[in-house]
């Protein structure tokens, strides 16, 4: 028996898309009868409960529409289509034109990138089943969509840029792909977790005045030869809302959303990737000196990918591209982040909006098969004040959807596989037997 798909409603706040309330909605969905995406929907190649390792699922994949979608100038996402099932691949490049002052824009840096359950993971659990997985999807997916609805609601009571000011941060910071980088000279391992809605690289730095537990030492500033704080006065301290500390720091605070904060000072040094060979740049990045909260004692911090000024996709001009593949399988090592131009652009396109620091596409429609579903195209806009849309979020593996959307969905789903249905799953949609037995 596995969960097919888990596409979970938004909370009773977020049924009514005509009201101003966010309706926060990470992509995708598709399943033995190929439920259509009718956008390019193409940021994370998984949405939902695999099957059991070793069984190939038959699945169409996601449709791209031809739609004129407003977007910002410059800014693009390419995607490619999908098979959901246990040999999954994506790939997802944004562009713009900008970049942040004192920057150099390097030409092209490339990050190994380690879901959670790979076997280079310190996650990793050879024993752990299908519903093992299952269950740790869902609880952190859950938890990470609260997360996201903390932050759209801070950014919606301050339009100001939040990069350096107070942010809204999981609290557990064991996201889906992790990365291990290098920083300082000599370089110091660090241990991060990938996350598409936070702007900010922050690592723990010595001296400690709080801090949890990690796998690699705590970076120490005092022993990197290039280390140095990043003045208030520097115009992306400026940019990024920083205040001025008594000696001349920019700080930054990021809440947990469990209340705790974990605060430090902007800082610049050399940052290396996958190994101490690898290309090495200049990079401006978060020093916490004060940092709270539940962690599983591996991850030094996080690598945030979202637009803002201070992310390393702006300082690496605005441009980055990604690589998810066969994440069901934990012997699967080629997931790639690629930085900085040169990007690849493969497949079908679709426009990439961006606002208040998160990444949008737009909806058209969902089908189930070759039926298309009867849906509100108001239910997946977003609204002038930012509430609503569908946002681009790595940090979870399932898809959320307005009420108006939802039901439609699952109603079809059950329909067509009648016979099939297991009620009373905590998944909701949940069918005995395997993927083999789907329509091609």
């Amino acid at each position: 028996m596995w969960d097919f798909p888990h596409i979970s409603p938004q909370p009773r706040w977020l049924r009514s898309p005509r009201r101003e309330f966010p309706q926060t909605a990470p992509n995708k969905a598709t399943g033995p009868r190929a439920l259509h995406i009718l956008s390019a929907l193409a940021f994370r190649p998984h949405g939902f409960v695999p099957p059991p390792l070793g069984e190939k699922a038959y699945a169409r994949g996601v449709h791209n529409t031809a739609e004129t979608v407003k977007t910002a100038p410059n800014r693009t996402a390419k995607a490619n289509s999908f098979l959901f099932n246990n040999r999954t691949a994506a790939t997802t490049t944004t562009t713009s034109s900008t970049t942040p002052i004192g920057i150099t824009k390097p030409q092209r840096l490339v990050i190994k990138l380690i879901h959670i359950n790979s076997i280079l993971s310190p996650h990793y659990n050879p024993n752990a089943t299908i519903t093992d997985h299952a269950e740790q999807t869902i609880k952190s997916s859950t938890a990470h969509f609260t997360y996201l609805q903390k932050k759209l609601q801070t950014n919606s009571a301050n339009d100001d840029d939040h990069d350096a000011g107070v942010n809204v941060v999981p609290s557990n910071i064991s996201l889906q792909f992790l990365a291990n980088l290098y920083l300082g000279d000599p370089p110091s391992p660090q241990l991060v977790s990938i996350d598409t809605v936070d702007n900010l690289l922050w690592i723990q730095c010595l001296p400690c005045i709080n801090c949890f537990n990690q796998s690699a030492p705590i970076f120490n500033p005092s022993k990197s030869s290039q280390f140095t704080n990043l003045s208030c006065n520097s115009q992306l301290c400026f940019t990024t809302g920083g205040q001025c500390s008594s000696d001349d720091a920019c700080p930054y605070t990021v809440s947990f959303n469990n209340g705790v904060n974990s605060t430090g000072t902007l800082a610049q040094d050399y940052l290396i990737l996958n190994d101490n060979t690898s290309t090495t740049i200049p990079l401006v990045f978060g020093c916490g000196h004060e940092n709270v909260g539940s962690t599983d004692g591996q991850q030094s911090g996080i690598l945030g990918l979202a637009p803002g000024n201070v992310s390393i996709v702006s300082q690496m001009g605005s441009t980055f591209s990604h690589c998810f593949g066969n994440i069901s399988n934990p012997n699967y090592t080629h997931n790639r982040l690629v930085l900085g131009g040169q990007a690849e652009f493969l497949g079908s396109s679709t426009p990439l909006d961006t606002f208040n620091d998160l990444y949008y596409v737009t909806l058209e429609g969902i089908s189930v098969g070759d039926t298309r579903l009867i849906i509100d195209p108001f239910s997946f806009k977003r609204s002038p004040s930012g509430f609503g849309g569908m946002i681009l979020d790595s940090g979870t593996m399932l898809t959320w959807l307005a009420i108006a959307a939802y039901y439609p969905l699952t109603d079809e789903v059950k329909k067509q596989h009648l016979g099939k249905v297991i009620l009373g799953s905590s998944s909701q949609l949940c069918y005995n037997g395997t993927m083999r037995e789907a329509p091609s």
